[in-house]
């Protein structure tokens, strides 16, 4: 995927106003409530049915503008994360790789048997201390900048996503292979 524009919070709530009342003016002061505390950023909500059609419409809007949108709704915690642009498209694919080291700490749990315990634990450590750095390191601060409309930080903090992608895959990379290997056969 093509790199996507580097927005703020503050941006794509504009665009969605424009977007919203060019769409129907009767959605706006749902719209302006949604994003009145969190910024449409991440909230909680309890009438799922308006909250979440209001979230797909928006999502719909900017993605028929070309803009990615991550938007993860969790109905049993009742609560959203919506990002938008570049921001928007590294969180997930950050997201998708903190799901792919679950799957390889469960591979290794699951032939804890046949491997030496001390590999399996420094696995698994190493494992855990990649999740807990995505998200300390770049997915947390990267709302946080994306909220406070600081680019300058989106900017370094997009970098730093860049290298620790590639300081887990490089740190992981025998795994991944037993991983697919496994699932090949």
């Amino acid at each position: 995927m093509t790199q996507q524009p580097i927005l703020t919070a503050d941006e794509v709530l504009e665009i969605l106003k424009r977007e919203i009342v060019a769409h129907d003016k009767s959605l706006l002061g749902d719209f302006k409530r949604l994003a009145k505390s969190d910024k449409l950023v991440t909230g909680y909500f309890d009438d799922a049915n308006t909250v979440v059609n209001l979230l797909d419409l928006c999502a719909a809007l900017l993605r028929s503008k070309g803009i990615h949108v991550y938007l993860d709704i969790d109905y049993m915690a009742k609560c959203y994360d919506f990002v938008a642009g570049e921001c928007g498209r590294v969180i997930e694919e950050l997201r998708k790789l903190e799901d792919y080291l679950f799957d390889l700490e469960w591979f290794i749990e699951d032939n804890k048997d046949i491997l030496p315990p001390e590999v399996v634990a420094a696995e698994i450590e190493k494992l855990n201390d990649y999740r807990c750095r995505l998200c300390e390191e770049v997915i947390f601060p990267l709302e946080d900048a994306y909220f406070n409309n600081d680019k300058a930080a989106i900017e370094a903090l997009l970098e730093k996503a860049a290298k620790l992608v590639e300081e887990i895959n490089e740190g992981t990379k025998d795994c991944q292979r037993a991983y697919a290997l496994a699932k090949s056969l």
